[in-house]
């Protein structure tokens, strides 16, 4: 059986896939209806045990054919527990094959939501800390109400994004949850000569990291800084890239301070590592 990502992977995934009322492939549905079916004969009951005979001279004839009947149903369960893990791959992998589309899917809502948080950004006070927050002028609380509709939609949809991602793997890199939702820009040589790193992507993220405990407040300057692309990123494979990419912007940076040759890990990046 596919080691990593089990049935109940697979399964958690389609039922947010279809909470989000994205389409199911039929792949999808009749992977898991063989499956279903397969646990059904391997889970299935013995036969119900018949009366005892009223004549004497039925009862090793009730009873040899009770014993067939239970030996054939522990048969059956047995062979079909053996179809089990060849079902469980065939379902995990359609639902593999469709994970990425089903998040392509939801980045229509999710850049529709961003939107909405950058429209409501401009008439926010730059410092968005609650307690600070002039509640008494009607355009910023009208502001707040729209931003804070949209970070509460927007944590449900990349929650819902995590669980359909899962399936195919795990988003294990540093800054997942970021790296999930936005990427970084390409390094080249000239962008770190010109210290992009420290002087908009690095603070871009220390930010966001900052207001870890303030969800609306952190949606709002992902809204408006311009150092991050925010995308869904379809797979953990992406995320793993995204993260790799800002690893090579920080030792570019590193060597480029020391003196040393900036383009080495640049050059690692694009050759794959």
């Amino acid at each position: 059986m596919i080691i990593g990502a089990g049935v109940h992977d697979a399964e958690q995934a389609t039922a947010a896939a279809r909470r989000r009322k994205l389409k199911t492939p039929a792949a999808v549905t009749d992977a898991a209806a063989v499956l279903a079916a397969v646990q059904a004969v391997a889970t299935g009951a013995d036969p119900e045990q018949p009366p005892l005979p009223a004549k004497a001279g039925d009862v090793a004839q009730t009873i040899a054919e009770h014993a067939a009947a239970l030996r054939l149903a522990d048969h059956t369960r047995r062979t079909a527990d053996r179809y089990q893990d060849q079902a469980a791959d065939r379902y995990i992998l359609a639902v593999r094959a469709a994970a990425p589309g089903w998040i392509t899917a939801l980045g229509k809502e999710f850049t529709a939501l961003v939107t909405a948080l950058r429209e409501a950004a401009p008439k926010l006070p730059a410092d968005t800390d609650t307690t600070r927050i002039d509640w008494t002028d009607p355009k910023v609380s009208a502001a707040w109400q729209q931003a804070e509709g949209a970070a509460v939609q927007l944590d449900q949809l990349v929650s819902d994004r995590d669980v359909i991602s899962r399936v195919c793997g795990r988003d294990a890199a540093r800054d997942n949850q970021l790296y999930a939702i936005a990427a970084v820009p390409q390094p080249t040589v000239d962008h770190v000569a010109a210290d992009q790193w420290r002087r908009h992507i690095a603070p871009a993220i220390a930010q966001w990291r900052e207001l870890r405990q303030q969800p609306v407040s952190r949606w709002v300057h992902l809204a408006r800084q311009d150092a991050l692309t925010l995308d869904l990123a379809t797979t953990p494979a992406e995320v793993h890239q995204r993260a790799a990419t800002a690893e090579t912007w920080r030792e570019a940076t590193i060597a480029q301070i020391s003196g040393g040759d900036p383009s080495r890990p640049i050059t690692r990046l694009h050759a794959g590592r």
